[in-house]
């Protein structure tokens, strides 16, 4: 296996995943990468989730536990009791979901380290976030460690006296998934949006700002992905006559990964929203199919990209900044920003980055 070799020992050391989607689903990728990774260090690994009966084949020996049929809340955890007993990991490594306090709780002294990974932030604001924090950190008593792909996400979650002296365990990306962009040379420059099309994200700016935009330059722009804000966008978009957009609805992922090939640019825009704290895996996605990126100046996306080495910052989150870094992406050297992109995701592939993180998490807990 290629990527960075760990200062951490992983031979022999029985390490349990606990997570609540199946592996597969979006969001999971690091539910998948991280055991499998581990399992390639070296360690005896496991995993827990809910396959309905249809659980998924690991590689690397890796034993699955299906508790779907467990239900919820006590009863699930009752399920996870028997596996930590049969199993006896060195480390339970539990992926944030409501409700996985009572794993700890059931479990008892069974001589484990629990870990709480957060892999996105929480939703919720105001009032509702504090009672969430709240809770969240009642379920968090008796785990040995916190982690999450950023501080802010972490902060959202449990706030941030926890976030501080959280783990880092990074987002990756699976580069070999990517084919590389195809150089156009002729046409329209040709922008892509991979996500959600909800109210929360907020497009609308999005689109006026393309709008704007394509006044002043040739620009197509595709946008894959689905939600409740579709309709009214496609109508914003009729209405006001919004040349170039097309919305492609939803695809599974490894074909959205063969469809970036033929764009020349991506948006990674994200409204004013409580997504702010988190690194977008899209971004990432992009560079590893070799688009250069227009991306929101927020926390996440910093934490990912340079402004002007892999794409353009939108500054202010305006409909007119927005449409400036458009134009400035679409007027770039695409080959050098293509090559500085597809180079970030290669240094930031699962390979590259759990073998760091989980060796740095593990080493604090198990010293």
């Amino acid at each position: 296996m290629s990527g960075s070799k760990p200062p951490f020992a992983f031979d022999g050391i029985r390490i349990l995943f606990i997570g609540h989607d199946p592996i597969g689903t979006t969001g999971t990728a690091s539910k998948y990468f991280y055991p499998v990774i581990a399992a390639q260090l070296g360690a005896k690994v496991a995993v827990v989730g809910d396959w309905s009966g249809a659980a998924p084949q690991m590689p690397w020996g890796i034993r699955v536990f299906d508790v779907s049929m467990a239900g919820g809340g006590r009863c699930r955890a009752k399920k996870v009791r028997e596996v930590v007993r049969n199993f006896c990991p060195d480390v339970v490594h539990v992926f944030f979901h409501r409700g996985f306090g009572w794993y700890r709780y059931h479990c008892g002294d069974l001589g484990a380290k629990w870990v709480v990974d957060v892999r996105g932030p929480l939703l919720a604001t105001g009032l509702r976030r504090s009672v969430s924090r709240l809770l969240n950190n009642c379920e968090r008593l008796g785990y040995d460690a916190t982690a999450g792909h950023s501080i802010g996400s972490v902060d959202t979650v449990f706030g941030k006296w926890v976030a501080k002296s959280a783990c880092h365990t990074r987002i990756g990306v699976d580069v070999k998934q990517f084919a590389q962009r195809s150089h156009l040379t002729s046409g329209p420059f040709r922008f892509v949006y991979v996500g959600g099309i909800d109210r929360r994200r907020q497009l609308e700016t999005m689109l006026r700002a393309f709008a704007l935009a394509s006044k002043k330059m040739n620009l197509t722009l595709d946008l894959i992905g689905d939600g409740d804000d579709t309709e009214a966008l496609m109508d914003l978009v009729s209405r006001e006559g919004i040349n170039g957009v097309r919305f492609l609805g939803r695809f599974p992922h490894s074909k959205i990964a063969e469809m970036l090939a033929v764009y020349d640019g991506a948006l990674s825009y994200i409204g004013p929203s409580v997504y702010d704290s988190g690194p977008p895996l899209k971004t990432l996605e992009y560079f590893a199919a070799g688009l250069p990126v227009v991306a929101s100046d927020t926390r996440g996306n910093r934490m990912l990209m340079s402004a002007g080495v892999e794409g353009v910052f939108d500054p202010e989150g305006t409909t007119e900044s927005l449409s400036d870094a458009m134009v400035q992406l679409a007027g770039s050297d695409i080959q050098v920003l293509s090559g500085n992109a597809r180079r970030k995701a290669e240094a930031s592939s699962w390979q590259q980055v759990v073998p760091v993180d989980l060796s740095n998490l593990y080493s604090r807990i198990l010293a």
